[in-house]
């Protein structure tokens, strides 16, 4: 038997799925809202790193991301070319549209040193952690 780790959200995911089944698009427009980006967060001796999957970027463009007071801030749209008519969507589970995610940072992060990459659906930055202050007993000298 196989663990599933915990989710509070569970429960409601299927109501909504059971909503989607319900209510066509037209009556329901809302079943598409912009999702929760799950993001980790680890560090190294010298730099913190995030990663966060986003499949579906196409360019540098549809990705913005900010380091402000300590917080992490990713936004950005997800953009998918329809080849297919959209009356003939029977399921339709993959986030069109925009996305915002903050997580404040356990660190100080050097902001102009701090590079990101995203390769195969992964957004990967990484951020070189500031140096921190020193405590020491300041000399004072007399003349």
């Amino acid at each position: 038997m196989a663990l599933v780790p915990y989710d509070p959200f569970r429960g409601l995911e299927r109501m909504r799925n059971y909503f989607d089944q319900i209510f066509p698009d037209t009556l329901y427009p809302f079943h598409m809202q912009m999702p929760v980006i799950p993001i980790d967060l680890h560090e190294t001796e010298t730099e913190l790193i995030a990663s966060c999957d986003l499949p579906g970027l196409e360019n540098k463009d549809d990705v913005d991301i900010d380091i402000e007071n300590n917080t992490l801030t990713i936004k950005g749209t997800i953009r998918r070319t329809h080849d297919v008519n959209e009356k003939t969507f029977r399921q339709r589970e993959r986030f069109e549209g925009s996305f915002h995610r903050s997580i404040t940072l356990p660190y100080l992060v050097d902001e102009n040193a701090t590079k990101a990459t995203y390769r195969n659906g992964v957004l990967e930055i990484r951020m070189p952690k500031r140096q921190q202050a020193r405590k020491g007993r300041v000399q004072v000298d007399f003349h």
